[in-house]
């Protein structure tokens, strides 16, 4: 199936399109022959937003990012995640990154509406998570570098590992 990576319009400090998402820098993933690479644990997500950076001063730069929303829900009666794409609430990111010549680092916030509607029942919840990355180069020419990136919170499943973790499992 033919899907859409990337693409998107930059007109100044907006970007409005897809692109990866403000919650993670891609810039600390391992370097790897393989894309997808290590994931166990990392936020790896494209997805539709509009997003505002506004530089701060000495390498300090604060992004601000309305997201696509979409619930990924797990049943007690299927192992099959199901996308409940009726989420009207964008997810909501907060971002300070920062970088000189030796290092890159970012600090990342999430609140998101968590839904699952059908079948004449429903829940909401509310989501919410922090990411926190870096890389730190070092050596002749800054050519050895050392990355590292943790985030936690709940009911952000989809954001790690390519959405192979559900947001929510319910019991119908």
């Amino acid at each position: 199936t033919p899907t859409f990576r990337r693409g998107f319009i930059s007109y100044g400090n907006l970007l409005i399109g897809q692109e990866w998402t403000t919650f993670q820098n891609p810039a600390h993933l391992p370097e790897s022959t393989d894309f997808v690479g290590p994931m166990d644990g990392s936020i790896f997500v494209r997805q539709m937003m509009v997003q505002y950076r506004q530089p701060l001063g000495r390498g300090l730069d604060l992004y601000l990012a309305a997201e696509n929303p979409q619930t990924e829900t797990l049943t007690s009666t299927s192992a099959a995640m199901v996308d409940n794409d009726q989420d009207r609430m964008p997810d909501f990111v907060a971002k300070l990154a920062y970088h000189d010549k030796t290092k890159e680092l970012h600090i990342a916030g999430l609140v998101r509406s968590v839904s699952v509607h059908g079948g004449g029942m429903g829940d909401n919840a509310l989501g919410y998570g922090a990411s926190v990355g870096g890389k730190i180069m070092f050596g002749p020419g800054n050519r050895h570098d050392i990355r590292f990136m943790g985030a936690a919170g709940r009911g952000i499943g989809r954001y790690f590992t390519v959405g192979y973790a559900p947001d929510a499992i319910y019991d119908r």
